[in-house]
């Protein structure tokens, strides 16, 4: 077997393990066919069982849990007076039983009709099934089959799923507690989600994605602001040549830049505002960190580059300090709204794909435009001469940290929201660890920038060796 001895995040390890087969014909349980499941797996007294979001774990018996529950295990079932269904007023419940995890055959239902246009009555058949005693005249005891109706009150896993992590304490002498602890890391999982919750997230989704195609559009359309012209301009200017006219942008253009930069910015923040309790519950303090401080990165340079008062002949707000960050911040956007928690998971789902979509958009447009516009900034910075301002000095400076602690927070959300959850999945089943795989996976990634980053480097050096021709 594989298991990770050093924690959730550590690499697998070998392990020899005892186990007992027996013919399904001599054990057979209708509900172990329907979850397609190989095994059972006992628990053992003297020891402590944590079910987390990702992983279960376990460890040899400590304390009793402090807000712990008991739990009884004579009957061969889970069950305990101390963590009623909602809305019964039983004291007693069997917790977990695994038909619940069947739903449709659980709640006696033919098809899916309640779910996707009656939540409220599909909830209602919900506690019925639970409650039992207190639900006697719902509809679900008239479909459900005479010897299959719910005579027990019952806690399902579903209930919690969403919501907490458990802790099973199983002493020697075989006296059992529980502990729940919240937890929205599974918040997100579709079949957890009501209707309505699943349509709003699909259709921020959709306003989102449509905000990324109209900032890169608007700025692909831009010749004049590309990080070809701009860096192309920070050269001229390093070598004391003309810098040419650009192309002459109204008041109006300004304005709309300015706008699509402020949206793109309230997208970012919004996006991972809206997900911070998830990522928090999931341990990632780091990526959440990461994005907040891209976002006020973002915020700074978009005032720094709309109220410096530069020469309008020769730059505008639209090229000033390396341009806009509005590309940078939909992409990490885009990246964040596609990554569901838990990140350390092994699953297949279009979020997965959308993420990697993300995750290209990334390294093909925001790394590059951060280099460039890191570059350009330091350029003009290293050959700035006394007679330039103070004020436009300290605007480089401010420039250049800021596009420096945004392609940190850039990648910091690669590696995080793309990077570790990919090569842990692709690591499931080799006994070492994620992290040799996870640089290939990083380096490989922004190897398919690179393609990008040589045409316009290869731009920019064809225009100057022109200039040395004149």
């Amino acid at each position: 077997m594989l298991l990770q001895l050093d924690g959730p995040k550590s690499g697998l390890s070998r392990v020899v393990g005892n186990f007992s087969y027996v013919s399904a014909l001599q054990n057979y349980d209708l509900s172990t066919y329907f979850l397609h499941l190989s095994g059972e797996l006992a628990l053992v007294a003297g020891f402590d069982y944590f079910l987390t979001t990702t992983h279960l774990c376990w460890a040899e018996s400590g304390d009793p849990a402090v807000g712990s529950v008991e739990v009884n295990t004579s009957s061969g079932a889970l069950t305990t007076t101390g963590l009623s269904p909602p809305s019964c007023s039983t004291a007693s419940a069997e917790l977990f039983p695994p038909w619940a995890a069947i739903e449709l055959r659980w709640l006696a239902l033919s098809d899916r009709f309640l779910y996707e246009h009656a939540p409220t009555v599909l909830d209602e058949r919900r506690e019925a099934v639970e409650c039992v005693e207190d639900h006697m005249t719902s509809p679900y005891f008239l479909d459900c089959p005479p010897s299959g109706c719910r005579t027990v009150p019952s806690v399902t896993y579903r209930r919690l799923a969403a919501s907490a992590k458990l802790l099973l304490q199983i002493s020697p002498d075989g006296a059992s507690r529980l502990l729940i602890e919240n937890a929205s890391t599974l918040s997100r999982i579709p079949d957890l989600m009501s209707p309505s919750r699943a349509n709003f997230i699909a259709f921020l989704r959709l306003l989102l994605l449509l905000l990324a195609a109209a900032v890169t559009f608007i700025r692909s359309s831009q010749v004049s602001s590309s990080s070809r012209e701009i860096m192309l301009r920070a050269v001229r200017t390093s070598r004391r040549k003309p810098r040419g006219c650009v192309e002459h942008h109204t008041k109006m253009e300004v304005s709309i830049d300015a706008l699509i930069g402020l949206a793109a910015v309230a997208a970012r923040a919004a996006t991972v505002g809206a997900l911070s309790s998830a990522l928090l519950s999931d341990g990632q303090d780091r990526l959440v960190a990461a994005e907040f401080t891209g976002c006020l990165v973002s915020l700074v340079h978009l005032v720094l580059r709309n109220l410096l008062k530069v020469d309008a002949k020769y730059e505008t707000p639209l090229v000033t300090l390396g341009g806009t960050q509005s590309v940078t911040d939909v992409a990490c956007a885009c990246l964040l709204i596609f990554s569901e928690t838990p990140f350390l998971a092994t699953r297949h789902s279009f979020a997965a794909t959308g993420r990697l979509l993300a995750a290209l958009m990334v390294v093909t447009t925001s790394l590059n435009t951060a280099i460039f516009a890191i570059t350009s900034n330091f350029l003009l910075l290293a050959t700035v001469t006394s007679q330039e301002s103070s004020v436009y000095q300290a605007m480089l400076v401010g420039g250049l940290v800021c596009w420096i602690v945004q392609l940190t927070s850039v990648v910091v959300t690669f590696c995080t929201a793309f990077v570790l959850p990919f090569a842990f999945q692709a690591s499931r089943e080799q006994a070492s660890g994620h992290t040799t795989l996870a640089y290939a996976v990083f380096f490989g990634s922004v190897a398919t920038g690179l393609p990008t980053l040589n045409r316009i480097m290869l731009g920019v050096v064809a225009r100057v060796k022109h200039d040395k021709l004149k």
